[in-house]
């Protein structure tokens, strides 16, 4: 199988303007400085514990003109006044969000799920790697060090909004809309299936979105998909929080790396003359997929301070795509396979 690598974008969250003051601080070209109430600002007050408007900084006087551009500013209308530099700041319905992991609790039903998943171990060569499920619900769990601000799939309607992106691209494969690909658009395809939300995939999904690591986890199996499970995850940073969850842009970005793809390897799937990762793209729009559950989480990254809030989705696949020598899709006049037509 061909393992996809993470496909990360980075949001610019734009900084709301406000009105300047005749007493406001500016730097010594008479550049505007960011106050520590501002959002985007306030988290670097907060994470360098800045002090003033006009803070010291390896012995000069600097302030933010935007978040994380610093200039040379100058002690005037108290701007270099120290007073305590946390400042309040908003963005809006995500300040309802509290990124302090208080809403992670024991993960619901471990007893249960480990019973079921414990005994789907996978082997890999010579090593043997535990059921995520396993190994990380319950008293063994590893919740990521970060400070967690939401998490979790739950609402029928965040469901629905990922199976309807996903349903929707993989529509515009097999009808043959996608004019995009190496050497030329890609074909139609008979035997494209629709998918639809399986519960199992999701809580493993979201089991590994909750250990906060890059990469993908060894063994998602499931009692169902017990020999191969597929697997895309997105990550998205943004300066200051918000509530939104972004699905559809991210799936999209999976989606868009059908530019790379050439239509030559849909009869026997490998990568061979892609010109980019096209590992997403494939198995979103692998025909013999039918299920898929995902996990979501946001989380405050104190190790990127000038876009602090990660997003990661984590998508999981029944029967999982991406396998090398295999059929993508069958290429044909669009659903004539299919048994609802």
């Amino acid at each position: 199988t061909m393992r996809s690598e993470i496909w990360q974008i980075i949001l610019f969250v734009a900084v709301c303007a406000t009105k300047q003051a005749i007493s406001e601080c500016l730097t010594t070209s008479g550049l505007r400085c960011m106050t520590k109430d501002e959002d985007g600002a306030d988290l670097y007050f907060k994470h360098f514990k800045f002090k003033s408007t006009c803070f010291k900084y390896n012995e000069q006087r600097l302030c933010m003109i935007t978040p994380g551009n610093l200039r040379q500013c100058e002690c005037t209308n108290n701007c270099c006044k120290e007073s305590g530099g946390s400042g309040g700041g908003g963005t809006g319905t995500g300040d309802k969000l509290k990124c302090d992991s208080s809403m992670v609790k024991d993960f619901q039903g471990c007893t249960d799920l480990k019973k079921t998943f414990c005994k789907f171990e996978k082997k890999i060569g010579k090593i043997i790697y535990p059921n995520t499920l396993c190994k990380y619900c319950g008293e063994n769990k590893k919740h990521c060090k970060s400070k967690i601000c939401t998490y979790d799939i739950t609402s029928e309607e965040d469901k629905m909004r990922i199976i309807t992106e996903h349903n929707k691209l993989r529509s515009t494969v097999a009808l043959g809309n996608e004019k995009r690909g190496v050497s030329g658009a890609q074909p139609p395809a008979t035997n494209m299936n629709r998918l639809s939300w399986d519960n199992d995939l999701a809580v493993s999904a979201q089991m590994w979105a909750l250990q906060c690591r890059t990469g993908h986890d060894k063994n998602r199996i499931t009692p169902q998909y017990n020999e191969w499970v597929g697997q895309n995850i997105a990550s998205a940073w943004s300066s200051a929080k918000s509530s939104s969850r972004d699905y559809e842009s991210m799936i999209q970005g999976w989606y868009d790396e059908v530019k790379d793809f050439p239509p030559k390897n849909i009869e026997k799937y490998n990568s061979e003359g892609a010109t980019g990762v096209v590992g997403h793209y494939t198995q979103l729009a692998w025909a013999a997929t039918t299920k898929v559950g995902c996990g979501f989480i946001m989380y405050y990254d104190e190790t990127q301070p000038r876009y602090p809030y990660k997003k990661v989705l984590v998508c999981n696949y029944g029967v999982g795509g991406n396998v090398l020598g295999t059929r993508m899709y069958k290429i044909g006049s669009p659903g004539s396979d299919c048994q609802n037509g």
